[in-house]
């Protein structure tokens, strides 16, 4: 595609401002039908419900347009949309994977980030896990890793401390199919996917990545899985494949359930967005057509439903998993730790360092501060270190101490000074919290004009300052606000996309549902997130309610979009919450920003401040 035609298509400089237009328009519609809808009676839920969850591997909403993605702007305008949708923090794919496959935060999940640091979640386990389990966390972007993970010995069925709605509409006897990327689709059924079993009921069921076989029938049907590399834009042909997967295989599997009175669950997770942006860059002309291709897809998927006659039986939600934005610098964190001395060196485990980009997990090794002091000193040294720096956002700490969970409305001060606790945004847990989650400080309203593109500089920090490399991301077609400097592995530079932090942009994802549970030309004026998905299929296919095995709160069911909900308004409350530090250079003032809908909050935002350190008046 000409790279002209696309400049042409939106007119304005930064691709963000669609949001608005996009909003507006929704709003019109919402209002157009509000009238009819508000006064829809309640009616009783029926049997076979199908709910098909397609994930738009990390699509922001402000790239949702009815010129670059027809199919999923139609489908908003017709259904709900949620204009104030939050992924969850660290808002990275697995993370945010497992809150929509449970309902619940990492508190309630166990999943901190894109990898887990094995020794902490084998605490009372008599497991010996490998060498390398030990000095290099393991990544959870892997169905193989993930089955060898939870085996009995191991984590025995454990990976996720909580139910995935998967396992629910199983215990239900119902019918499941989980298709795309390799790692989130294993947690929305870890049971079928660690046992590689397949239904009994005639049909089978449907799961797979790409490091799973397909079923030898599936290859005959639609023809092998094809590579990643194939065409200018990775992962579209595997995203193709897993579609028509769904549509000639989930799709009659599901029909089987649902006409004998049997709840179906559909999870198809696309690799776009996400991986073009993070390899070419948000705004390219590699990004847009990743953006096409999955909106096709979506085509397929929504016509197929109609030519098989279950629209009146079929809801279709479309969600991210978080949003995006551009990279500046490259930070090498474990680095400038070795060098202050705060780490002893790469490999060793006494301060254990996780980068998903926007956000670092450190973990303390037991052994080598097995004082609660000494423990605490050095966390309050690294804290110190990190908050000085320009690219340092909010810092959260684990406290040790047990004790009721601490709520944004109660204030959260964390263990290390300027912190907040863990345990305000629902990332307590006894055995596999870190001791710090680290969150680089988003530029929300910065555009990435002068880093996208071969021809701008690229930069990484290290211990020997910022250096100059070769910038690998492709040639920008629009611009796109947002950026951050993150820890990235040396494939990433300056003008890629990247995410994980606690700024709005990566925060605030996309979703839209349409089907006969859900109203119709309704823009929801409440906030909703991903940990509110799970309870709501689980609402809609008539499944009882599931807690977590420890009192982390969950979601909530999101009964103001639901045509048999409650469609009582809540007002919505907003929240503030302040950490102070005093450094020796500098004072250092970080917030928070929450939204309030009855007993939930949901994280917008998050803001620092540096001044200089106020001189102290001398004596007379």
């Amino acid at each position: 595609m000409d790279p002209g035609a696309r400049r042409q298509t939106i007119p304005g400089e930064i691709l963000g401002d669609m949001k608005s237009f996009r909003v507006f328009l929704l709003l019109l519609l919402s209002l157009m039908a509000s009238a009819v809808h508000i006064s829809a009676a309640v009616t009783a839920r029926p049997r076979g419900r199908i709910f098909i969850l397609m994930v738009w591997d990390g699509l922001r909403p402000d790239f949702v347009t009815p010129l670059d993605t027809p199919n999923l702007f139609a489908l908003e305008r017709d259904g709900v949309s949620f204009p104030q949708h939050h992924a969850v923090f660290p808002s990275v794919t697995m993370v945010n994977a497992a809150a929509l496959a449970t309902g619940y935060p990492p508190g309630g999940t166990g999943i901190f980030g894109d990898a887990l640091y094995v020794p902490p979640a084998l605490a009372k386990s008599s497991f010996e896990p490998p060498l390398s389990w030990i000095a290099k966390p393991v990544n959870l972007e892997s169905t193989v890793r993930l089955i060898a993970l939870n085996q009995p010995g191991l984590l025995n069925g454990r990976l996720l401390d909580a139910k995935s709605i998967g396992q629910r509409v199983q215990q239900a006897h119902g019918y499941v199919a989980a298709a795309g990327k390799s790692g989130p689709t294993f947690l929305f059924d870890p049971d079928q996917f660690t046992n590689l079993t397949r239904g009994p009921d005639g049909q089978g069921h449907l799961l797979m990545a790409s490091d799973v076989p397909a079923p030898p029938a599936l290859d005959k049907k639609i023809g092998p899985l094809p590579e990643k590399s194939v065409g200018d834009v990775p992962f579209v042909a595997r995203d193709a494949w897993y579609t028509d997967a769904v549509v000639a295989d989930a799709l009659p599997g599901a029909i089987t359930a649902s006409n004998r009175g049997r709840p179906a669950l559909i999870v198809l997770w696309q690799r776009n967005p996400d991986i073009t942006q993070h390899m070419a860059g948000l705004g390219t002309e590699e990004a847009l057509e990743a953006l096409t291709r999955d909106d096709q897809n979506l085509g397929r998927l929504r016509a197929a439903i109609t030519a098989h006659h279950i629209a009146d039986r079929t809801d279709l939600m479309v969600v991210s998993d978080h949003g995006f934005v551009t990279l500046g610098d490259a930070i090498r964190l474990p680095d400038l730790l070795i060098s202050a001395g705060l780490k002893k060196s790469k490999d060793s485990d006494d301060v254990v360092t996780i980068g998903d980009q926007g956000s670092e997990l450190i973990y303390l090794s037991p052994a080598a501060f097995p004082n609660p002091a000494d423990r605490q000193a050095r966390l309050q040294k690294i804290v110190d270190f990190v908050a000085a720096q320009d690219w340092c956002g909010p810092i959260f700490s684990h406290s040790p101490a047990s004790g009721s969970k601490s709520t944004p409305a109660h204030g959260g001060d964390g263990w290390i000074k300027g912190t907040f606790d863990e345990r305000t945004i629902g990332l307590d847990d006894s055995r596999r919290s870190p001791d710090l989650i680290i969150s680089m400080r988003e530029n929300s309203d910065q555009s990435n004009r002068t880093l996208t593109g071969p021809d701008n500089p690229a930069f990484f920090v290290g211990p020997n300052g910022r250096q100059a490399v070769k910038n690998r991301s492709q040639s920008l077609v629009r611009p796109v606000l947002g950026t951050l400097d993150g820890d990235v592995s040396e494939k990433f530079s300056t003008g890629m996309g990247g995410h994980g932090a606690a700024g709005r942009r990566e925060l605030h994802n996309f979703c839209a549902a349409a089907g006969p549970d859900f109203r119709r030309h309704f823009l929801d004026p409440d906030p909703t997130g991903n940990i509110d998905v799970a309870p709501t299929i689980a609402y809609v296919l008539g499944l009882r309610p599931e807690h977590a095995a420890n009192a982390t709160a969950g979601g909530r069911v999101m009964t103001e979009a639901l045509t048999h909900g409650s469609h009582h308004h809540l007002t919505p409350v907003a929240i503030t919450m302040t950490a102070h530090l005093a450094l020796p250079q500098s004072e250092v003032e970080t917030k928070l920003l929450f939204t309030q809908v009855g007993s939930h909050h949901y994280l917008d935002d998050a803001a620092v401040e540096r001044e200089p350190l106020r001189a102290a008046t001398a004596n007379p």
